[in-house]
């Protein structure tokens, strides 16, 4: 599994190391070899929290369906809560029950079921799941997270926007963020952080954090350019509409930054037969360093 590496500056006065983690898009007890490689990578360094940046399933058909693979999953989860607090923003997969009949019938493949997911997940210690309201993890730092409504993330249409003006009161949280605190915020769908940009909900957020799922922009860098092109064409996000294709970290305002989280899994059973083209892409994490400035100044003065 690769890992992207990102240090932020920090005004706390201690650090926090966080491994970043989206798009696992667990389905099957075929996906077990990696669960396995996230526990591996968790092992060889300490954390202080782990991020799910949305899609930890496949969809909640697996929760209702498949019990080993549930049982899998409850085995992982617990892991990951023992080993570090465990945050998780929702995305569609984990909202949603794939029909492949409301597909053909209804136009409509994602039917909502918001609550299996976190109903599975409040079993489990030292995992939580918060919403629209901010969270205090430690001292000097402060974690939101916003899981736009199910509406917005199975509609593929221009209501999107009808959906994200309505919701905007559950955003209000974010304008009153403590600015001496350093704010993070996950979010799932990174054309919703866009919205929430330009509407002026994030200049109170430090970093802000979100994931993609397939791309063939991914293909492309993993697998065509060098090792050091990729990572230099990985940071080139030179537009907002953009980010999706694109793994990598930019700044919206001075000293506040979005980092685009990589997948874990890009093709998987919902994407049909385009699912075996999965083992072209490489699977990838984000380890996420917030580094105090004091200690950022004493070495360069060592130095």
């Amino acid at each position: 599994m690769r890992l992207f590496r990102y240090q932020i500056p920090s005004k706390a006065q201690e650090g926090l190391k966080a491994l970043v983690i989206s798009n696992l898009r667990y389905f099957s007890l075929k996906d077990n070899s990696k669960l396995d490689k996230i526990l591996e990578e968790l092992k060889k360094d300490r954390y202080d929290a782990i991020y799910i940046v949305g899609n930890l399933i496949e969809a909640t058909n697996l929760l209702h369906f498949r019990a080993n693979a549930t049982y899998k999953l409850g085995e992982f989860i617990k892991n990951l809560g023992s080993i570090a607090p465990t945050y998780i923003a929702m995305g569609k997969h984990d909202l949603a029950y794939y029909s492949v009949y409301g597909d053909k019938f209804l136009d409509k493949a994602w039917i909502d079921d918001s609550d299996s997911l976190k109903k599975f997940l409040s079993n489990f210690k030292n995992v939580y799941i918060i919403e629209d309201e901010p969270l205090k993890i430690k001292d000097g730092y402060t974690l939101g997270i916003v899981n736009p409504n199910i509406d917005y993330m199975i509609d593929n249409s221009y209501g999107k926007e009808e959906v994200f003006r309505r919701d905007l009161v559950n955003y209000e949280f974010l304008r009153y963020l403590d600015r001496e605190e350093v704010n993070t915020l996950l979010c799932s769908d990174p054309y919703f952080l866009v919205s929430l940009y330009k509407a002026g909900f994030l200049k109170n957020v430090n970093l802000a954090i979100t994931g993609v799922d397939n791309s063939l922009r991914q293909l492309f860098l993993s697998q065509l350019v060098s090792p050091k092109e990729r990572d230099i064409r990985a940071n080139m996000l030179n537009s907002y509409k953009d980010i999706k294709a694109f793994r990598g970290k930019v700044n919206f305002y001075q000293d506040h930054a979005l980092i685009v989280n990589p997948a874990i899994k890009s093709l998987a059973d919902s994407d049909g037969v385009k699912k075996n083209l999965d083992l072209l892409f490489y699977e990838a994490a984000s380890v996420v360093e917030y580094i105090p400035r004091d200690t950022v100044k004493r070495v360069r003065k060592l130095n």
